[in-house]
């Protein structure tokens, strides 16, 4: 960890429990290692950041109970960015999508979510209509 982070780590006094989202490839294990010092350490991570996204939303389920979900293009950060703001006034996991198509693991969050609302954060450009589409028939069933 960087001096900068290790001051604040020290300045927060006793910490019980921290999440690293991201992988090793992302985020160090020697910086995993180092917050162990802190208090215990979870990692969250997936296959790409699609699947990471699905299991932070699933890890997180009790914060994000509202009926919504919010949908972002995982390529374009601007988007997901703002949308997190509506997403946690909403109590509404972001979902983050191709642009085109969701995948299986997509599918059945949306199924096993059944959120009354869909809310999409970027123009057609960053999400088709087809990807709404098809979140609006899994949630639909």
């Amino acid at each position: 960890m960087r001096d900068s982070i290790k001051k604040y780590m020290n300045s927060c006094g006793n910490t019980n429990f921290m999440i690293v989202i991201g992988g090793p490839t992302l985020i160090n294990s020697n910086a995993e290692t180092e917050m162990k010092k802190y208090g215990t350490v979870d990692r969250l991570y997936g296959s790409d950041r699609y699947e990471t996204c699905i299991i932070i939303d699933t890890a997180f389920n009790d914060i994000l109970n509202g009926d919504s979900l919010c949908l972002a293009c995982g390529t374009n950060y601007p988007d997901a960015l703002s949308g997190s703001v509506f997403a946690a006034f909403c109590h509404a996991p972001l979902m983050l999508v191709r642009g085109s198509d969701l995948t299986d693991l997509q599918k059945q969050y949306v199924y096993s979510k059944a959120p009354v609302n869909i809310f999409a954060f970027g123009g057609t450009g960053a999400l088709s209509q087809s990807v709404l589409d098809e979140a609006k028939l899994y949630r639909l069933r």
